[in-house]
């Protein structure tokens, strides 16, 4: 981080969160609620009564690009406000519309973290993570990566179980035939230890479609 740059960051943080208690917040809402991007409720730990809450938050200022999320026991439980699993950086977060990530539940209950850049340029891509418990923790269930290129019409897909391992692959091209492949990857990982920035795309996921 530039000189400058670390001394504007705090002064506007503390500049956002003056505003903010100035607007009826206390100053510990101030530096938290800002950040919160989306919070749904989920049933993902068999460990605690009712659903969670999973909180998207906007990674720290000054690990500007990440998005974090905590997943919070909740009512009746008695652990209720208490963390159950907290991952940091777990996807890439612009600025843009279409470059913020969302939480959703899926149709058959599991928590998904979508994260996209279909904002601008040529080659726009949206990757899901799937989170889900096994025994007693929140692991990263599934991984899928969709791209495409705006200027050949081009598309790939990928979807990796993270569970068994295997991954299947398809590649779709509007001139020529389409490409397909599979493969076993093993890889047991806790939410808290997926970080997008270290992790990447899966190298037998991404594909540049701008190549002849």
């Amino acid at each position: 981080m530039s000189p400058l740059r670390h001394h504007l960051v705090p002064l506007c943080l503390s500049l956002t969160a003056g505003q903010a208690a100035a607007d009826g917040l206390t100053p510990q809402e101030a530096a938290v609620l800002p950040r919160v991007l989306q919070a749904v409720t989920v049933e993902i730990s068999a460990d605690h009564i009712g659903e969670e809450r999973a909180i998207l938050v906007a990674g720290d200022p000054a690990d500007a690009g990440g998005a974090d999320l905590v997943i919070l026991a909740s009512s009746p439980d008695e652990a209720a406000g208490q963390p159950i699993a907290i991952g940091r950086n777990l996807v890439w977060m612009g600025s843009m519309a279409g470059q913020i990530p969302t939480l959703t539940v899926s149709a058959t209950g599991s928590l998904q973290l979508r994260a996209e850049q279909i904002g601008v340029g040529r080659s726009p891509w949206e990757e899901v993570l799937t989170f889900a418990e096994r025994d007693g923790q929140i692991r990263v269930a599934g991984y899928t990566l969709r791209q495409w290129d705006r200027l050949t019409a081009a598309s790939a897909s990928c979807d990796w179980n993270l569970l068994t391992g295997r991954w299947v692959r398809d590649i779709e091209y509007p001139d020529r035939a389409a490409s397909h492949d599979s493969g076993i990857q093993p890889a047991l990982r806790l939410l808290a230890d997926w970080d997008s920035g270290q992790d990447g795309w899966p190298d037998f996921c991404a594909v540049d479609l701008t190549q002849d």
